[in-house]
């Protein structure tokens, strides 16, 4: 789930309270519908008919008592960008919420979301500082900020942001050393930034042991992790997921018993993602492609690959997921020793627009030694 559809959960119920005890609350009701239908988009089967249209009855209660409210505006944005993936016209909608109220954060966020998934970056940039300006402690909106000022070669304000705005612990320190490496590709420098978190037991310093090769250290920390802590997997795990982590870290360790079993399990909690969310993000098929190539199933590991692939060339999806998915593609060719599939793919990859910094993601992930003393791959990695 990301941080919208965590958001709407946690409103659901107090906005359903809202609307039974003031039935005409026209912002209550057009909040009701935003969260009903990104609930439906996260935290649902989307087969199911019954929350969909319940989400409607409020969106139509919406409009019916306030239909001059940017309230409901905002909330249709995200109807047609869920229902209908019209990222165009949810943009519309979201400019239609400030020309009513300029001042409505809310769609001042979600605007420099939406520019940000289409590569904007300068529109991004402008709307996700004067959501900012007016909510300078949404950690969504900092984050995102924080990832625009760095794709854009902006250091200096991505590390002052940072500093201002991010509580002094464990994930300001990771970010501002992540921004260092960006900028100056200075690994080495990484690391040891890295290993001066105080704090042993978390995700973050088992990620910094991966980086830095030691299998054993990572495992050690790794085991004793929350494997269903979503914001921490999602931040500090290189993958993204826990048991395919664990996986890549007993194979790196040359465990085989270990890393088929953690394989296993991280195929059976993925493809049930998968199955009761036809929208999950392509990342998730990636990752599936990883587990079937730690298994050596090559033809499950390419249909995996496949839909990875055409799910991350939707216009919503390119810039955000396009590269990161072909980077697990030629991590998995390089898991089953295909090295000049896995150098192909990377080549291809390394021409696309992305939130990524290509070279220095290569150079973060241990499955990809194996290519170096390659002259193709090791030119990567002097980009």
């Amino acid at each position: 789930m990301n941080g919208e559809g965590s958001s709407a959960s946690v409103r659901l119920g107090l906005l359903e309270k809202a609307v039974a005890l003031d039935p005409n609350f026209a912002e209550a009701w057009a909040t009701l519908a935003w969260a009903r239908i990104v609930h439906w988009r996260w935290n649902t089967n989307r087969g199911d008919p019954e929350l969909r249209e319940m989400a409607h009855q409020a969106l139509d209660e919406a409009i019916s008592l306030g239909p001059n409210l940017p309230h409901v505006p905002h909330a249709q944005s995200s109807f047609v960008l869920i229902e209908d993936n019209d990222l165009e016209t949810s943009i519309d909608y979201l400019l239609k919420a400030l020309s009513i109220d300029p001042s409505f954060s809310s769609s001042r966020r979600a605007l420099g979301s939406r520019y940000w998934t289409l590569g904007r970056l300068s529109e991004a940039q402008h709307y996700m500082e004067e959501a900012l300006s007016t909510d300078p402690r949404n950690s969504g909106t900092i984050d995102d900020l924080v990832s625009i000022y760095r794709v854009r070669n902006m250091w200096e304000k991505a590390r002052v942001l940072t500093e201002a705005h991010m509580d002094p612990d464990q994930w300001q320190q990771y970010s501002l050393a992540y921004t260092r490496y960006l900028e100056t590709g200075d690994l080495e420098s990484f690391v040891k930034e890295g290993k001066r978190i105080e704090d042993k037991e978390t995700f973050i310093w088992a990620n910094f042991n991966w980086i830095d090769r030691d299998f054993q250290a990572a495992w050690l920390v790794h085991q004793n992790l929350d494997p269903d802590d979503w914001f921490v997997v999602s931040h500090y795990s290189p993958i993204g997921n826990w048991e395919l982590q664990a996986a890549l870290i007993n194979f790196l360790i040359g465990d085989e018993a270990r890393y088929l079993s953690e394989s296993a399990k991280a195929i059976a909690k993925t493809r049930k993602v998968v199955e009761n969310h036809p929208i999950a993000v392509p990342l998730n098929w990636s990752n599936l492609a990883i587990a079937y190539a730690l298994k050596r199933d090559r033809a499950a590991m390419e249909s995996a690959m496949a839909i990875a692939r055409e799910k991350a060339s939707d216009t919503t999806r390119k810039f955000r997921y396009q590269l990161k998915v072909e980077l697990q593609i030629a991590m998995s060719y390089a898991i089953i020793g295909d090295n000049l599939k896995a150098i192909d793919t990377l080549e291809a990859a390394s021409q696309l627009k992305s939130i990524d910094f290509f070279s220095r993601e290569l150079a973060l992930e241990p499955i990809f030694d194996r290519l170096r003393g390659n002259p193709r791959f090791d030119a990567f990695l002097e980009d």
